[in-house]
């Protein structure tokens, strides 16, 4: 597995904060928009709010929050696996300590990753 940083840093890409978008190693804007944010919100109903660093739509609500079961039921679904609390939503970031004793944890994990990847009715683009 490549960290993000080094990811970048391999393959010659920057953050440009003055025109908020990604660049490659000629300053070339590398999504094909001058800027992003600015695109999408000239061709949708949503809006970047800095202060809050998110999405919002026409009547102020936030995307970034949302309020659905499913991710716990396909859970169960796919691997059995019960989680007890209603909506459940995973993690998003923070600071994970593992060692020696976690191998079968991470194992498991990889393996039903990889599982989800390969499920049709789990993908997220078109």
């Amino acid at each position: 597995m490549i960290g993000f940083n080094k990811y970048f840093k391999e393959h010659n890409l920057k953050f440009d904060p003055v025109n908020n978008c990604w660049v490659g190693i000629e300053g070339h804007n590398i999504l094909g928009e001058p800027n992003l944010v600015t695109s999408i919100s000239e061709k949708s109903e949503y809006r970047w709010n800095r202060i809050f660093k998110s999405w919002i739509d026409e009547k102020g609500n936030s995307m970034m929050s949302s309020s659905s079961d499913n991710l716990r039921l396909e859970i169960e679904k796919t691997f059995g696996v019960i989680v007890k609390e209603k909506n459940w939503q995973h993690w998003n970031g923070g600071l994970f300590l593992f060692n020696a004793d976690s191998l079968s944890f991470l194992k498991i994990w990889r393996d039903w990753t990889i599982e989800v990847f390969n499920l049709k009715r789990h993908l997220t683009y078109l």
